[in-house]
């Protein structure tokens, strides 16, 4: 597989047509990069209760789309992993529908379609060189509109006292006391903004190494302005896999003080915060560690084959502390703020599996940061439905291919080294046989 698309792939020759092909991609990278904002924007136009009920099916028939009809694919393997574990999904729905009675159904099937897009995701891009080619030359884009978003919304509040998250536009919310204002970009959660750009920069820092160092300054300072423990986690995380990329020790130098001086500057700046964390007073603090209490007396009590996906809050128990936090009559969806939790709390055994298979899409032997983004899901968010994810999903599917790429390539070079060896071996057989046959 090569990273550049060939000229074949863009005469419209075969495959989609150029023009089909642009809208189509386009499509997908907006869906991709607005994450949660297009789902809370239709969400608000259309009163739906759920933000993904709309963008789910039409993303599902445009990943289709453009399976079928895409040049340089291998079926095969996509759909047999597709097939199997969709077959897997049926089958323990169908037990859970026998022991327990019931089930939200079209919940369920957004889960799947997800986990099937998410790998079939990363089979397009895997197999797909007119895709990777594209993604290459978008990615950038992407990168710099989301950070430029939200750094634009920050300075704006705190030079003009001017809300312009953009979503806040269209709906506005009211700025709480305790966090203040946060920059959103084209999110409708701080976190989720944080974690887009922390993906977009994911793709830049295997796909376009060159351009590293610009946007992860770019991301830094973004991160900070959505002021969410994910962006600071990120953030550290990001510098430190920029400084294992490089060799030289003055690199290493100037990105550690770096590193340390942003981890004073965030200390600085986060005083107060970091103060109320550790006397255990912080709302966002302690509302996930209840939630996933309450998920882990659910867990107890009805593993191994779960409540059933949809019936999370038929079992779980909040206390008197969750008025503080959010209004439970209106967040009729909301379980625990920990993923890993909410699908073995609902789906039992399987729930552990359905994680595994995640974690198994974005893993590439040798590549750390995107398993590490699956992990992150995992723990820091309460649904799988984060669009962002598909955009590392993708990434591994580059990183795959390059990999089994370097395998033919090492193993040619092998092949021939040994073949040239053999051929050194004969002719220097046939040279002592020959001197042998001369000297008598």
């Amino acid at each position: 597989m090569t990273n550049v698309p060939s000229d074949d792939a863009h005469n419209g020759t075969d495959g989609l047509p150029e023009p089909i092909f642009s809208v189509s991609f386009t499509l997908l990278i907006l869906f991709i990069a607005l994450g949660d904002g297009l789902g809370y924007f239709l969400k608000a136009a259309v009163n739906l209760p759920s933000p993904h009920l709309l963008i789910l099916p039409f993303f599902g028939f445009l990943l289709l789309f453009a399976f079928a009809l895409l040049p340089n694919r291998d079926p095969g393997s996509a759909f047999r992993g597709i097939v199997t574990f969709s077959t897997l999904l049926v089958v323990w729905l169908f037990v859970q529908e026998a022991f327990i009675g019931r089930a939200y159904i079209l919940g369920y099937g957004q889960l799947a379609i997800f986990l099937v897009f998410l790998f079939l995701t990363r089979q397009l891009f895997e197999t797909t060189d007119r895709l990777v080619g594209r993604l290459m030359g978008s990615v950038l884009v992407i990168h710099y509109v989301q950070c430029a978003c939200i750094i634009v919304a920050a300075l704006a509040w705190f030079v003009f006292s001017v809300n312009l998250n953009p979503l806040d536009l269209v709906r506005p919310t009211e700025i709480g006391e305790y966090y203040g204002f946060r920059a959103a970009g084209l999110s409708r959660e701080p976190a989720w903004a944080a974690f887009a750009i922390g993906c977009t920069y994911l793709a830049i820092h295997y796909l376009l190494p060159s351009q590293r160092s610009m946007a992860l300054l770019a991301f830094l300072v973004a991160a900070i302005f959505t002021n969410t423990g994910t962006g600071y986690l990120l953030a550290l995380v990001f510098c430190a896999a920029h400084l294992f990329e490089r060799r030289s020790i003055e690199v290493w130098a100037v990105g550690v003080f770096g590193v340390l001086l942003a981890l004073a500057g965030l200390t600085y700046l986060q005083w107060d915060r970091l103060i109320v964390v550790w006397q255990g007073m912080d709302p966002s603090t302690n509302m996930r560690l209840a939630s996933a209490g309450v998920a882990l007396d659910v867990i107890r009590a009805t593993f191994p084959l779960g409540t059933g996906y949809g019936n999370f809050r038929d079992f779980g128990v909040y206390g008197a502390e969750f008025d503080r936090y959010l209004d439970l009559y209106k967040t009729a969806f909301y379980k625990s703020d920990v993923l890993l939790l909410n699908l073995v709390a609902e789906l039992g055994a399987f729930g552990l599996l359905v994680a595994g298979w995640i974690l198994r899409v974005l893993w590439v032997p040798g590549y750390w940061l995107p398993i590490l983004m699956g992990v992150l899901l995992l723990g820091l968010f309460g649904t799988s439905l984060v669009p962002p994810i598909l955009l590392v999903a993708a990434v591994t599917g580059v990183l795959a291919a390059r990999r089994a790429e370097a395998r033919v390539h090492d193993a040619a070079e092998n092949e021939a080294e040994n073949s040239s060896r053999e051929e050194a071996d004969v002719a220097a057989g046939s040279d002592r046989m020959g001197g042998g046959w001369r000297s008598t």
